[in-house]
């Protein structure tokens, strides 16, 4: 066991590495990544910013998914497929269901997230 000292005399440099949080590969190319609601503006952010950092198989997953075409055929065009599962989480009957179409359809689900927006 070793000995930790934390004291620096006064106004000594020390040495730090400031890197960006998506300065390396966040994501795999080859992995399908869920994300579990947040189909409205804010969560398309997100899948955006996904997007961008690498994801090329991405199920969106939520109650009442109102995803525009557009943005779906945008994401098309770059190689990337974009799923929209109509899925109401709270039920596990039909949370068991999507996940088995997911691994059935997809490449290995890599990571799933739930994300969900409470404004009042």
């Amino acid at each position: 066991m070793g000995l930790i000292d934390w004291t620096v005399a006064p106004n000594t440099a020390l040495p730090v590495r400031i890197s960006r949080l998506d300065s390396k590969p966040m994501f795999k190319a080859d992995k399908t990544y869920w994300v579990v609601g947040m189909s409205r503006a804010l969560g398309l952010a997100l899948a955006d910013w996904m997007i961008d950092a690498g994801v090329k198989t991405l199920i969106l997953t939520s109650r009442w998914p109102g995803i525009s075409t557009d943005w779906l055929t945008n994401h098309a065009r770059k190689g990337v497929k974009v799923v929209v599962l109509p899925c109401d989480v709270a039920d596990e009957a039909a949370l068991h269901a999507a996940h088995a179409q997911i691994i059935r359809r997809h490449p290995r689900c890599h990571g799933p997230f739930e994300i969900y927006q409470y404004l009042k």
